[in-house]
């Protein structure tokens, strides 16, 4: 099953299954999808090298987390990548806008095709012509198409470089509550220096209430009638 992974602003990230249209968010407990090793952008192929690959642990700010390594960059530069889905008709998918084209379309604005991955094997494109309309997309044909893994050459294994599990501990209480008094003490003293001709007042009512919302908030995202009062 091929599933390619989209970008919109003000959204997270979702899993599109090319297959079946099914949607999912890399958010959601209940994605069919176990690992991402890699991730494939217009401009570049991101390696994933953080310590997880499973799609609810990554940060896929990709141009400013460590976790994602880039295989093009100035001394070796990307070359144009393309995904090709096959059904009837394969057709073109821009993984970044969500248009598709049939390779049929005479108005399709990808003007080559050198090759084709699958998930099996990398096949060379050797017929005559690399236009998407004139190709023929039998990549068993071995007169239009050389797979580059064979009997001589057999893929290699894809593994996960990740380890098999990952073993959280428990936080450290003392340490925790540290940081508790110094943010307090932090956020206290920055009001105090915001409001320098004014008096600040903090209700200990309040930050008690407060303390007593949030583990609510964070476990089940829901606030209770009387937390309000």
């Amino acid at each position: 099953t091929a599933y390619v992974i989209v970008f919109e602003y003000g959204r997270d990230p979702y899993v599109f299954n090319a297959s079946t249209g099914e949607q999912y968010s890399v958010r959601d407990s209940y994605i069919p999808l176990n690992s991402i090793g890699c991730v494939i952008t217009p401009e570049n192929i991101y390696a994933n090298i953080s310590k997880s690959d499973h799609p609810n642990r990554l940060n896929y700010d990709i141009s400013k987390s460590a976790d994602w390594r880039p295989l093009f960059g100035k001394q070796y530069p990307s070359p144009p990548i393309v995904s090709i889905q096959y059904g009837r008709d394969p057709y073109v998918f821009n993984a970044s806008t969500g248009e598709q084209y049939s390779v049929r379309d005479s108005y399709i604005p990808l003007n080559s095709i050198g090759c084709v991955i699958t998930p099996e094997n990398i096949y060379a494109n050797i017929s005559k012509s690399d236009h998407p309309n004139r190709l023929n997309y039998d990549i068993s044909k071995s007169a239009d198409w050389r797979p580059l893994f064979g009997k001589q050459y057999p893929s290699p294994p894809i593994v996960s470089i990740q380890p098999e599990s990952l073993q959280y501990t428990s936080a450290d209480f003392d340490n925790a509550m540290k940081l508790q008094e110094k943010l307090d003490k932090h956020l206290r003293e920055s009001f105090m220096r915001w409001r320098r001709r004014n008096r600040t007042f903090f209700n200990r009512h309040v930050i008690q209430s407060i303390r007593k919302m949030l583990p609510r908030l964070e476990s089940a995202g829901k606030v209770q009638v009387n937390d309000l009062i």
